[in-house]
This record gives C-alpha cells, structure tokens and sequence, in this order.
C-alpha cells in the first residue's frame, strides 16, 4: 500500500478565508513509511492585490521567505491547475490494497 505525504502552505486554518498557497507531494510504502520520494510540489498563483487580506503574521512571514512573491509570480498556475496535478497520482479504480492513503500533518 502506498502513502501520499501531503504538504500545504496556507494563509491561515480557516476553510472559508484561508488559501492554499504552495504544495508538496511525495510517495511512500506503508512498509518503509518515512522513505518518500517527492513527485511535485507547486506554489499556487495568488494576486497581490488579496495580500491586504493576510493576518500580519502571515504577510510577514511569507514576504520574508519570499513565498508571496513565488505566488504572485505570472507563471504560478490557479489552484485548479494544481488540483488536477494532484488529481493524477490518485487512482479512480483500484484494488483496496493498491488504494494510496492520504498522511501528513493535519490532513
């Protein structure tokens, strides 16, 4: 069975308010678990002019490490481009034990 180590870096917890603004995906064995390879990581594009919007905090933290910038960028693809990129390493029909599950922190 494999395991889809998801990463996501967001503006905030909040569903309604919040935005994904990068991902990372890797895949393991449930055997050796902690033994991932990444296979794609992407920022997602999102426009300066929603950064007003941003906790202090968050605008803070992702101006200094330049996160911001990657996603205001004119070549980071909308979030349903990444959705679909994602869509991709997860099987519609499979066999229960070749169904990949979903881990990582708060997933």
């Amino acid at each position: 069975m494999k395991l889809l180590w998801l990463d996501a870096e967001t503006t905030g917890l909040k569903v309604r308010k919040c935005v994904i603004l990068e991902v990372a995906l890797s895949i393991a064995d449930l055997k050796d678990p902690f033994n991932a390879t990444p296979v794609y990581h992407s920022v997602v594009g999102y426009s300066r002019d929603k950064w007003s919007k941003l906790d202090k905090f968050v605008f803070e933290m992702h101006t200094k490490n330049g996160l911001l910038e990657e996603c205001a960028a004119t070549n980071a693809p909308s979030i349903f481009h990444v959705e679909q990129e994602l869509l991709k390493f997860i099987p519609e029909e499979a066999i229960r034990d070749d169904r990949p599950v979903l881990a990582g922190s708060t997933i």
